[in-house]
């Protein structure tokens, strides 16, 4: 698939847009309106991007006092206006041919049948092209809206995947035990687009107990890199052979298990790229929010500026703390705080840091988009266009696929 001059016409009216930043942008609200955002994933997808990633939030992992200190706030005025994520796969996927789309969300806030009932419907709707990433969740989505993360959580998930992969493979009525969700002569009639190949459901998180779950019933595992295993490689593969155990214990082959993860990075074109992005709120933002909680920070010697108890999923909210209290707590990130969670430099430098995390999860070549790069937020000059008519933040994933690749060929 090539570009059209209409769509190098887009790209270029709209290039302070195109994307956010990573994997994340278009779902979020923009004066523009949506069909820039079906637009932007058109775009991506005949730029050769063969997955787009979104996040079910109502609050992000930053912090909104500090959005207005960014470029991005002239044409984002507002970093939390998240659009519902099914509906906006729902429009992408009728207005797509090839891209394939997920989204990360909880076992809480859709029941286990209604989850189902969504993956079928929007199976349909992109024919075949849609997976789901499911967890336990995260404060910020739940008591802002009067909602629980009720315990357990682990033993609520593994039921949770259980019962949505057993209402995805059939359209007869299905009788499913579960201490949580008990499903009697339950009926989804809707099939999937192809039943050879239903929606994975695939979990997110870490750690022995969420290891054993995947090797037992999830599709895979997903991660988010290097930030949740604080820059070890050896970590991750400490958990991997724990899901691998696991499965082959309850009779699963561990190969058939995909395991992928969102890479946060900053590719950046020159040195003063480097410097400029080691001192960018937004980065000293996610920062803080990258690791499963402060104490990991220690693991590299560090100490976390909110605390050893602070934890995305646990205390975080977008609301908290004003830009002052915000400026203050930057101030005490270092810059080697920020390279075990955010990986900056150049595409080749990059490449060679994510070798050893991509050998770990098994990847023998890795495609457009496996770099989350957060440098589209932190450079508007990315999104200027080079001079084959194509955005600059697009030849920095080229070069860092590519080199990827060559390395791992080479290992």
């Amino acid at each position: 698939m090539t570009l059209t001059r209409e769509d190098l016409d887009f790209i270029g009216a709209h290039e302070p847009d195109l994307p956010l930043c990573g994997g994340i942008g278009a779902e979020i609200w923009r004066p523009a309106g949506f069909e820039q955002s079906i637009r932007h994933l058109q775009i991506m997808e005949k730029l050769g991007y063969q997955n787009w990633g979104f996040t079910e939030q109502t609050q992000s992992w930053t912090f909104r006092s500090m959005w207005g200190l960014l470029p991005d706030s002239e044409y984002v005025p507002d970093y939390e206006a998240f659009y519902d994520t099914t509906c906006l796969i729902a429009a992408a996927g009728m207005q797509t041919t090839k891209i394939r789309f997920s989204f990360t969300t909880d076992c809480y806030r859709r029941p286990p049948s209604v989850m189902a009932q969504t993956l079928k419907t929007l199976d349909q709707i992109t024919r075949g092209r849609v997976d789901v990433l499911v967890g336990t969740g995260e404060n910020k989505q739940f008591l802002p809206h009067g909602l629980e993360r009720t315990l357990p959580r682990i033993k609520r998930l593994e039921e949770y995947v259980r019962i949505v992969k057993g209402l995805l493979r059939t359209s007869e009525p299905v009788t499913i035990p579960g201490e949580f969700w008990p499903q009697q002569d339950a009926l989804l009639g809707c099939p999937v687009y192809n039943s050879d190949a239903p929606p994975s459901v695939i979990v997110v998180g870490g750690g022995p107990a969420t290891m054993r779950l995947v090797g037992r019933v999830a599709d895979g595992l997903s991660s988010y890199l290097p930030g949740a295993y604080a820059n070890i490689p050896e970590a991750m593969a400490e958990d991997l052979a724990i899901m691998r155990e696991e499965a082959e214990r309850v009779g699963r082959d561990p190969g058939s298990i995909p395991v992928g993860a969102g890479n946060t990075v900053v590719l950046c074109e020159n040195d003063s790229e480097i410097t400029r992005a080691l001192d960018s709120p937004y980065i000293r933002g996610s920062v803080l929010n990258l690791t499963p909680t402060g104490e990991h920070w220690k693991k590299w010697g560090g100490e976390h500026p909110l605390g050893d108890k602070y934890a995305l999923s646990m205390t975080h909210r977008s609301t908290n703390f004003s830009r002052p209290e915000l400026q203050d707590a930057f101030a005490k990130i270092t810059e080697n705080d920020i390279q075990q969670m955010i990986y900056v430099g150049s595409p080749e430098d990059v490449a060679a840091r994510m070798l050893p995390w991509a050998k770990v999860m098994g990847h023998p070549q890795v495609p457009l988009g496996y770099a989350l790069d957060f440098g589209a937020a932190v450079f508007p000059e990315h999104r200027e266009l080079a001079e084959d008519g194509l955005p600059r933040w697009h030849h920095l994933q080229l070069r860092f696929a590519a080199e990827l690749n060559r390395l791992l060929a080479a290992s």
